[in-house]
């Protein structure tokens, strides 16, 4: 978003970036007997990596800064206190960005149970026109 000079002066506090622009990736998915479904969003792709290990991949090769990254476990039985855990990412411009989620219950890598979602957001610029 760039804003005319006149504007700059007046708004000089909050979000301004001249060459990149901000995106939002928000989505849901569960998992079932290893198999991980798409439950709600689009731009993005998730496999099942491992026991508790689930790679997040966006479509797009265009985002070049992750900004921030928030997820969170619904569902899990009574009495499980899970979370999940942003064990790794890679975001550099032509390259597709990877999340890896991991659900633990205190520090142990936990397996998420069946029919139970993760819910994630992503805030990422993406390149400018000029980039």
């Amino acid at each position: 978003m760039t804003l005319p000079k006149s504007s700059l002066q007046r708004y000089s506090k909050g979000f301004y970036t001249p060459e990149k622009n901000p995106s939002k990736i928000v989505g849901s998915f569960e998992v079932d007997t290893a198999a991980v479904n798409i439950i709600e969003g689009t731009g993005w792709t998730v496999a099942y990596t491992g026991a508790g290990i689930y790679t997040v991949s966006t479509v797009g090769t265009d985002y070049n800064t992750l900004l921030s990254c928030t997820a969170t476990v619904q569902g899990a039985g009574a009495g499980l206190d899970m979370y999940v855990d942003i064990t790794s990412f890679v975001c550099a411009g032509g390259a597709v960005t990877t999340l890896i989620f991991s659900t633990l219950t205190g520090a142990v890598v936990t397996e998420l149970p069946n029919n139970d979602f993760i819910h994630f957001e992503l805030n990422l610029l993406s390149s400018g026109l000029d980039a």
